[in-house]
């Protein structure tokens, strides 16, 4: 395509996408975004890709793609992470530290005056975890495991909470690690209370 071409058709969808982001159709807006934001990164222009990738997530688009993460890496090395294709929510990606999007589905817990994304598989553990121990991090499988990072003051806490769900715990450098059980959903917080007791 010759420049001029590119040029007319990413004028277009600008245009094209100024009319949904201003109509009713709320849920084609992050569609919208995301088709200019791949086709400004294709012609090479990654700055305003970033821009239109950031309003895509932001507004509701479910996957961080490869070009969309190259897009966002090459705007503003080291300032944005993503680890994986399922985006965390508006309120997560600004206090994060520049976390984007990571390797499994999340779901925004709030529980005993905490609240963050978290793996959909660990939501109901973590929302009791909550209840004796901070959290930094979560991983519902990695290498066949799942994982809690602890704050190191309440990590016995959190390890007590989980030997008493029965899941063995393994800490190693400050991460603890276990097997998801097929018996108890971990995904659901009032399951996970009633096998606490």
């Amino acid at each position: 395509m010759h420049r001029s071409s590119a040029v007319k058709a990413t004028s277009a969808a600008i245009g094209d996408y100024e009319r949904v982001a201003e109509g009713d159709d709320a849920d084609a807006s992050p569609w919208a975004a995301y088709y200019l934001a791949e086709l400004l990164a294709d012609h090479g222009d990654h700055t305003a890709a970033c821009i239109y990738y950031q309003r895509a997530f932001t507004s509701g688009h479910p996957q961080v793609t490869p070009l969309a993460e190259a897009a966002l890496r090459s705007y503003s090395p080291g300032e944005y992470v993503v680890l994986g294709p399922y985006p965390l929510c508006a309120l997560c990606r600004e206090v994060n530290g520049g976390l984007v999007a990571v390797r499994h589905p999340q779901v925004h817990v709030r529980a005993h005056g905490k609240q963050s994304c978290v793996d959909r598989g660990l939501a109901g553990l973590i929302a009791n975890l909550w209840a004796v121990c901070d959290t930094r991090s979560c991983c519902e499988d990695d290498n066949g495991k799942a994982y809690v990072v602890p704050s190191p003051d309440t990590h016995e806490a959190a390890e007590r909470l989980l030997v008493k769900l029965g899941l063995r715990p393994e800490s190693k450098d400050g991460t603890i690690y276990f097997r998801v059980p097929t018996s108890l959903r971990l995904d659901d917080a009032e399951l996970v209370r009633r096998a606490l007791g």
